[in-house]
């Protein structure tokens, strides 16, 4: 898993770091690559019975352009993106973003 040739760190998308439910995460996460925003995330989605949930260890997450396009108009999305290089504040920015989108 990489994001921008730096391996992909699961912790920073944890329930802890997001402050949301394991579910919460997944769903939102789920959300956004139907909608486009992201891309590369394997789920238990298509599998018969099972309840919805992304194989973080499995996935390779990316923002796709149109989730960047996206970032671009949405400020605390925004704000993450240029925070990404400190990894706390990024988490605690998208967190907000997240939990307002829920």
């Amino acid at each position: 898993m990489r994001c921008e040739g730096r391996p992909f760190d699961v912790a920073a998308v944890s329930p802890e770091a997001l402050g949301v439910s394991e579910e919460q995460r997944d769903v939102l996460a789920c959300k956004l690559q139907r909608a486009g925003k992201v891309g590369g995330l394997m789920t238990t989605e298509d599998i018969d019975g099972a309840s919805l949930r992304v194989l973080w260890a499995q996935s390779a997450p990316e923002v796709t352009m149109e989730g960047l396009e996206y970032m671009a108009t949405c400020e605390p999305l925004r704000s993450a993106a240029r925070d990404v290089m400190g990894v706390s504040a990024a988490v605690s920015a998208t967190a907000a973003a997240l939990d307002a989108m829920l």
